[in-house]
């Protein structure tokens, strides 16, 4: 399920986890599971607490895949 969290677009996963975990992947998507009982409030306030790392998590993402889109082209290019 997605859910925009100021502006920022999160893939929630509800499973059977014991700890709320937020990880960005692979293709820059910010991800967060969430264990089936957690309450709201407490998804929420861990988003407010590690707001600066996910922004900040989000833009080395962002130019990591820049990063490797340039490489690919000069790559591409020398072929």
């Amino acid at each position: 399920m997605l859910s925009n969290f100021e502006g920022i677009i999160i893939d929630v996963n509800v499973k059977r986890v014991k700890t709320i975990r937020l990880y960005i992947s692979r293709n820059g998507q910010a991800k967060l599971s969430v264990p089936i009982s957690c309450p709201k409030e407490e998804v929420m306030d861990f988003l407010h607490k590690n707001k600066e790392w996910l922004i900040g998590a989000l833009e080395r993402s962002k130019a990591r895949i820049q990063k490797e889109k340039q490489k690919e082209k000069r790559s591409a290019n020398r072929s």
